[in-house]
């Protein structure tokens, strides 16, 4: 334990806008010390935080409280190379998975750009995804089974379990058997409509995923499910077991510069049909800003957006036959596309879009009062409504007088939208944050989207959920899985159900 100034000043921030200083960092050494902290915080009505890696854009570790940070003592990895898994425990980061699968030729598949830096068990918490995610899932698709501690401070195993095994544990006079009885009638007389509510998307981390929890086909429960995307709220996840999947041997990239954004839908279900190994996107104010940035980058690829472009494509195929197939195809309807050959194109092209972020961030790091903004950045929609949903955005965008830039896993409609806000009076700020939300999550429920993709809702999108899901989905779901797991609210107070809109206005900020 720990709370030197410095210590609790390093746990006080991630990528967020926001700021809060816990009043002391706990790095726990064994499963005892963290029985003994839930324990403690039961008892003392305290609050417990999990910090990995610390690049959550939501907030959704920041803590005035007990931060328990697992990175110092759980770092075991275990990979199975036959049965293409690995055992983890959640204070490793993605880098040390990688560098142990890379050894047998496998991967996790749903890395993130920041792989570098973030730790497995926000992967977890905010059931992450990436490039390689319309192919493979998300984080949640790929967690096989988990080792949680509950509220009553025990270890327990989650795995996937017959409709046999579920009812029995439900019949349990116990903690965990109220959980699962209870959880199964939550589901019975909310999950049709919830998962309805959801969206038609192949991915999102708002609210809890009710809708991965049973799997009608096998006619299956997994209750390891339940804590992906969950952020802490409902337990804290000692190690999981996760699938791996062989690393490609060779891939082939197409670059599609996009001037007709009613071309997207059509652009996308030809790729998209083709089983692409990665389909990315950036826009014109990104490319533009990266200029500062990564110069000798943005030269390479100019002639990308040499023509008023609104943004390029990037698609890539693991077999050379698909993707010659699909350049003939799409230059058909988009003359400048490009079968991208070159390797150092390739390269800057992925650099520029891998760095987006980074870019949006640094490129008003000298401007004292402006900052770009994480709050819509992980909105999802279908892609066929790209055509209409992104002119609607942009127009909210511009009547709200914002600049921004966009990019993402545009292959499975997650948009990377960044804001870029001055601050120079900080109450109007938020308001125009929170403005800005509201009518954002309104266009994004109406195309049948979601307002949270992989980021999860942290402190930045929770107010917003109660508007999104309705006051019965919310109170029925949402705020009826949080009191079952944690009654006493001891785990990431605030986060999914708690904070108010007003309360922006007074949390810290960075």
């Amino acid at each position: 334990m720990t709370i030197d100034n410095p210590e609790l000043e390093s746990h006080s921030t991630d990528s967020s806008i926001f700021k809060i200083r816990p009043r002391q960092v706990i790095y726990p050494k064994d499963e005892l010390e963290i029985m003994d902290v839930i324990k403690h915080a039961k008892a003392n009505k305290r609050h417990i935080s999990v910090r990995a890696g610390g690049t959550c854009m939501s907030g959704g570790s920041l803590n005035d409280d007990i931060m328990m940070n697992l990175t110092k003592y759980f770092t075991n990895i275990k990979i199975n190379q036959y049965a293409k898994s690995a055992e983890i425990e959640m204070g490793a980061y993605y880098r040390d998975l990688d560098h142990e699968a890379v050894k047998y030729g496998l991967m996790f598949a749903p890395y993130t750009s920041s792989k570098d830096f973030c730790g497995i068990g926000g992967m977890l918490g905010n059931n992450a995804s990436g490039e390689k995610s319309i192919r493979f899932g998300a984080t949640i698709d790929n967690v096989l089974s988990a080792r949680v501690f509950l509220a009553d401070g025990q270890l327990y195993n989650f795995e996937e379990i017959t409709e046999e095994q579920c009812k029995s544990m439900a019949e349990h006079k116990s903690f965990i058997g109220n959980i699962h009885k209870e959880m199964r009638e939550i589901y019975k007389n909310f999950g049709p409509a919830y998962i309805k509510a959801i969206g038609n998307v192949k991915k999102s981390s708002s609210g809890y995923k009710l809708d991965k929890l049973f799997d009608k086909e096998k006619n299956t429960w997994n209750f390891a499910k339940i804590f992906v995307g969950a952020q802490s709220t409902l337990g804290i996840i000692h190690s999981a077991r996760l699938k791996l999947v062989s690393i490609p041997t060779h891939l082939t990239l197409l670059a599609i510069p996009v001037n007709s954004l009613g071309l997207l839908p059509q652009l996308l279900h030809i790729i998209m049909q083709n089983n692409p190994e990665s389909v990315e996107t950036f826009d014109v104010n990104t490319y533009t800003m990266a200029k500062s940035f990564l110069p000798e980058d943005t030269l390479k690829i100019q002639n990308f957006f040499a023509h008023d472009e609104h943004l390029v494509i990037l698609a890539q195929f693991d077999n050379d036959e698909i993707a010659q197939k699909v350049f003939s195809e799409l230059k058909q309807i988009e003359g400048k596309t490009e079968y991208v050959n070159d390797l150092e194109i390739a390269t800057s092209l992925w650099k520029v879009r891998r760095s987006s972020f980074g870019v949006m961030r640094d490129h008003v790091f000298n401007v004292s009062t402006k900052k770009s903004v994480p709050c819509i950045e992980d909105i999802i929609v279908p892609i066929s409504k790209f055509d209409e949903f992104i002119p609607r955005l942009m127009e909210i965008l511009d009547m709200n007088k914002i600049d921004y830039g966009y990019h993402g896993h545009i292959g499975d409609g997650a948009i990377r939208v960044i804001p870029i806000i001055d601050f120079v009076n900080q109450k109007e700020a938020i308001k125009k944050i929170i403005l800005l939300c509201e009518q954002v999550f309104e266009l994004v429920k109406e195309m049948g989207g979601n307002s949270s993709a992989d980021h999860g809702d942290g402190i930045i999108r929770t107010p917003f959920l109660r508007d999104f899901y309705g006051d019965d989905l919310y109170e029925g779901v949402v705020v009826g899985i949080k009191k079952l797991f944690d009654p006493d609210d001891i785990f990431n107070r605030g986060k999914k159900v708690g904070l108010m809109k007003d309360d922006l206005f007074e949390i810290g900020l960075k």
